[in-house]
């Protein structure tokens, strides 16, 4: 009687449930790699290409956070409202 109470929580827990925290993990990653990808080609087209330089670099970094701080910052527009535009 008692191993059941004791091992009880594992029964309660889905089969192989940590492919569902890996996948999730991966859309943040893509999500993250997607903002590095959009300030590299902003650097690239607009500010200049000198890829070996430190500057360069320091560029992509400065776009970066501005990405994540704009995004943090502003509100999201809700998709109802939104659709009142069309």
């Amino acid at each position: 009687m008692p191993t059941t109470l004791v091992m009880g929580w594992k029964q309660q827990l889905p089969p192989k449930s940590w492919h569902i925290s890996a996948r999730q993990s991966n859309f943040f990653w893509a999500e993250y790699v997607s903002i590095l990808f959009m300030s590299l080609l902003f650097c690239i087209i607009f500010l200049g290409r000198d890829v070996y330089s430190f500057l360069f670099y320091f560029k992509i970094n400065f776009i970066s956070f501005l990405f994540v701080w704009v995004r943090g910052t502003l509100p999201r527009f809700r998709y109802d409202k939104l659709m009142y535009l069309a």
